[in-house]
């Protein structure tokens, strides 16, 4: 079954992309710095994704996440996911390097290493509290990185460094409810520098 993710670039906010298998329409908004982000899909996994990606607001292109807070995350499914994603473009089954947490605070480092190939579970932990750091970003030798933290404490979670070959990358926040009839909500910010 083909999948799809509906889109917000933060230089065209509302455009959307291939959103037939995403269910409810989502939302990308930014106030102030903080990121809310509403989005349905079935799930990121298996050979293609449908998801919320908000994207296109680092123009530098540095494709690093140091670090983001998520503040809050409302979703009525245990498998439904907030987290920061990078990919190599806007195709349901790219090439993708993701962090991400539960609703019950589960934590997930997970990467497609090919266009259509299986998406691959790397490692997991659990944070427990409201607020969760997630960090993800490429390194010098072209390899990403991710962890996770309790909010701006310093027990974490570290992944180790995974080779993802990707041509046209692209970084961004994303949620998926689990469930295409209902959408989550996460709060986003980059709080720590």
């Amino acid at each position: 079954m083909e999948q799809a993710l509906s889109s917000h670039a933060a230089r065209y906010s509302g455009r959307k992309l291939a959103t037939s298998s995403v269910g409810v329409a989502g939302s990308a908004h930014e106030d102030n710095g903080t990121w809310t982000v509403r989005g349905a899909g079935a799930d990121i996994w298996g050979t293609a994704d449908s998801f919320e990606f908000a994207h296109g607001f680092d123009p530098a292109g540095s494709l690093d996440f140091n670090s983001n807070l998520i503040l809050s995350f409302e979703a009525s499914h245990p498998f439904a996911k907030a987290g920061l994603v990078i990919r190599d473009g806007l195709d349901p089954g790219a090439a993708t390097v993701i962090v991400d947490v539960k609703p019950g605070g589960g934590i997930e480092f997970m990467a497609r290493f090919c266009a259509g190939c299986e998406m691959t579970f790397l490692g997991g932990g659990q944070i427990d509290g409201s607020a969760v750091a997630l960090f993800l970003g490429r390194n010098a030798d072209g390899t990403f990185s991710a962890g996770a933290a309790r909010g701006i404490e310093p027990e974490s979670v570290i992944f180790d460094r995974v080779n993802v070959p990707m041509s046209n990358p692209i970084s961004g926040y994303a949620v998926t409810s689990h469930d295409t009839s209902h959408t989550a909500r996460a709060v986003f910010t980059h709080a720590i520098h």
